[in-house]
């Protein structure tokens, strides 16, 4: 989990014209997102073990990132990352 607010800190501070950060999301604030980032993909690997109350895995986040006015997208991977 904090790999995925690490990576989108990070992935946000792209753009000095963010919208203001306000409770929930707001609609200016998805409008942006979409026009920054596209093609969003998780990947889950998980062990169950009988009666435990923890889950253990791995997680890789894969996304599409604009870059605005260098006439393309850069992708941005997080591969492997333990829960």
């Amino acid at each position: 989990m904090r790999l995925i607010i690490l990576l989108l800190v990070s992935v946000i501070g792209i753009s000095a014209q963010k919208p203001p950060i306000e409770p929930g999301v707001s609609h200016d604030l998805a409008k942006w997102r979409a026009a920054h980032y596209s093609d969003v993909r998780y990947k889950l690997n998980l062990t169950l073990e009988k009666m435990s109350p923890v889950l253990k895995g791995t997680i890789e986040i894969r996304l599409k990132v604009a870059e605005n006015g260098r006439g393309g997208d850069k992708e941005t991977v997080s591969e492997g990352t333990p829960l």
